[in-house]
């Protein structure tokens, strides 16, 4: 099947990797100050003795507690933050404004490790409790960020609304001269009116975050990128193509002038928050990151391994065509394949294997290279049979090679399964049920097509 259309498959596995945590909505410069002084406070219990306050500094030294979440996250310094905040519970007291900063150090761990463990949402009940009850703003506005974010991730955006809004108005009061944390609190609150279906809510506060980030001297240009990413998104969103291009454009702008002279972390820094737009502009996105690896492979000490993210990004922007504005695979994938082997080679197979998931997806667009594809997948559900969107990548591989009856049982459950999860008319289940008609009806079956179109049709008209 030659140009087949491109679906955006890369994208997950990296969002884990650039998205920001909860613990890191307010930056920890900002709320050390109000910390500090919330230690100066009369004790609820007991003001901690010499020797409990020589331990907390050695606990806050080993957990590196007033440094960022993203470089304090490792696993092995939970005991430590749970001493830290054990000992901050004994002296000050559990709800006093003082325990809000082991609290958030441990919310911190959360962020990166035990992401299943409901522990967080009681640490961050505490937060806002500490925050509404001791009269700590920052605290509170704290609380009120990392539940939002939460709650989002847990896909009740709907839920998160109210407390994204509180959490901007404490912004705007207590933080107004930080318009970077402002704009943050901007971007959650649209978030959270994206999630919930009221995309044109939204587009204001991404404006505003925009403008507030465009605004500050000397200001982080890839935080102002993703900004602009996030208007494009929401415009694109609203089908309004031509403007959401706008803003993709001043984001390639960003990142091609950044390019000169840049160093190991800022190329870096241009790959991880240009990741997502290699379908906007297809051809200048595969120049940049041409560009990119070409200067990666000039430093010292290049290699495959330091450089992964960059050829993981090739094997996207190289499978498509160029000359189209839409997402579609062009006829030779034999380099995006290269690409792909060298990333495996470098790094192995990936969490849940998502590096030979990519390899096999390509594979799987051409009758030649399907029959490798079909034997990761059929490798891949032999350890996870559950997995029900390897199990529709197989069917999918196996309709490739022409083996369509044994190709409908994979589609058919994937469908199945997909319907039992999301419901009848989740775009998923109608994308996939709109695929297998399809499909059926360009091999001339279509009797066999007609009852899965009939099924799309009664999903949109139920929504």
């Amino acid at each position: 099947m030659v140009g087949r259309r491109f679906l955006p498959w890369f994208i997950a596995p990296l969002l884990a990797v650039a998205a920001p945590s909860a613990a890191q909505f307010v930056p920890r410069d900002a709320l050390i100050p109000a910390e500090r002084a919330a230690q100066s406070l009369p004790p609820d219990s007991a003001a901690p003795t010499p020797a409990e306050t020589e331990r907390i500094a050695a606990l806050e030294q080993q957990v590196r507690i007033d440094q960022p979440c993203n470089t304090t996250w490792q696993p092995e310094l939970e005991a430590p933050r749970r001493a830290l905040l054990a000992l901050y519970e004994a002296s000050y007291g559990p709800d006093h404004p003082a325990t809000a900063r082991p609290l958030l150090s441990l919310l911190c761990h959360f962020a990166y490790n035990d992401k299943a463990s409901a522990e967080p949402d009681s640490i961050i009940a505490r937060l806002i409790a500490i925050g509404r009850d001791r009269g700590q703003p920052l605290t509170l506005h704290a609380g009120l960020a990392a539940r939002t974010q939460r709650l989002r991730e847990q896909g009740k955006a709907v839920a998160a609304v109210a407390d994204a809004e509180e959490a901007l108005r404490l912004a705007r009061e207590h933080l107004g001269a930080r318009p970077a944390i402002v704009a943050s609190a901007a971007a959650s609150l649209a978030a959270a009116l994206e999630g919930a279906g009221r995309a044109v809510d939204a587009e204001p506060l991404l404006h505003q975050a925009a403008a507030l980030r465009q605004a500050i001297p000397d200001g982080d240009r890839f935080e102002l990128a993703a900004a602009y990413e996030a208007l494009g998104n929401n415009l694109a969103a609203q089908m309004r193509i031509d403007d959401a291009r706008l803003w993709y454009g001043r984001e390639l702008d960003i990142f091609e002038a950044a390019l000169p002279g840049a160093d190991v972390g800022t190329l870096t820094s241009i790959i991880l928050y240009s990741q997502r737009l290699f379908t906007a502009d297809p051809a200048r996105v595969d120049a940049l990151y041409r560009a990119v690896l070409a200067r990666q492979e000039a430093l010292p000490g290049s290699s495959d391994a330091r450089n992964w993210m960059t050829l993981w990004n090739l094997a996207k922007s190289s499978s498509l065509r160029l000359d189209l504005p839409n997402a579609v695979f062009r006829d030779d994938l034999s380099e995006a394949v290269a690409y792909q082997r060298r990333v495996i080679a470098a790094v192995g197979p990936g969490p849940d294997n998502w590096h030979e998931r990519d390899l096999a997806r390509l594979l799987g667009q051409r009758a030649d290279t399907a029959p490798e594809a079909e034997r990761i997948y059929r490798r891949l559900l032999a350890a996870d049979p559950d997995d029900i969107q390897l199990v529709e990548m197989l069917g999918d591989t196996l309709w490739m090679l022409g083996r369509y009856d044994e190709a409908m049982p994979y589609r058919q459950r994937s469908i199945a399964d997909t319907r039992a999860r999301l419901g009848a008319s989740h775009r998923e289940t109608l994308r996939q049920t709109y695929n297998l008609g399809v499909t059926l009806w360009g091999v001339r079956r279509p009797a066999e097509a007609r009852p899965y179109y009939e099924d799309v049709l009664a999903g949109y008209r139920a929504e």
